[in-house]
């Protein structure tokens, strides 16, 4: 009884958007139900809910696996994700010396913010 009730309340809680799909606590309530289910099949046995509740148990698992993996991946910036004029989309350092000598200390631009710049002289040319 506890695990139908939990089952509804999930459905119900990700309907009325106060939980997400793709969180963590929708898949966990949906464990904890079909375990519970699970629990009470040993009393009164039904191999086609064992089937359902077992599918039920390696979803959510999967699913709060995902979650997991997720929220610890590394997170990067727009700039950081798309370089246009490189051709493998990674940064390419260009150092340039501001008064052209080897003395001076080199400032470092990268192929994107090079590109922005040059396309920005082409505009107001």
């Amino acid at each position: 009884m506890f695990g139908a009730g939990l089952y509804i309340c999930a459905y119900f809680l990700l309907l009325f958007g106060l939980i997400k799909g793709q969180g963590f606590i929708y898949p966990l309530m949906n464990l904890l139900a079909a375990v519970s289910v699970l629990i009470s099949l040993t009393t009164h046995f039904n191999l086609a809910s064992l089937i359902i509740q077992a599918s039920f148990v390696t979803n959510s698992l999967f699913g709060m696996t995902r979650v997991y993996f997720l929220t610890r991946a590394v997170r990067f910036t727009a700039a950081e994700r798309f370089y246009p004029s490189s051709p493998t989309g990674f940064p390419t350092t260009v150092k340039c010396s501001p008064s052209g000598s080897s003395n001076s200390p080199a400032t470092r631009f990268t192929s994107a913010s090079v590109t922005a710049l040059t396309l920005s002289l082409r505009v107001a040319i």
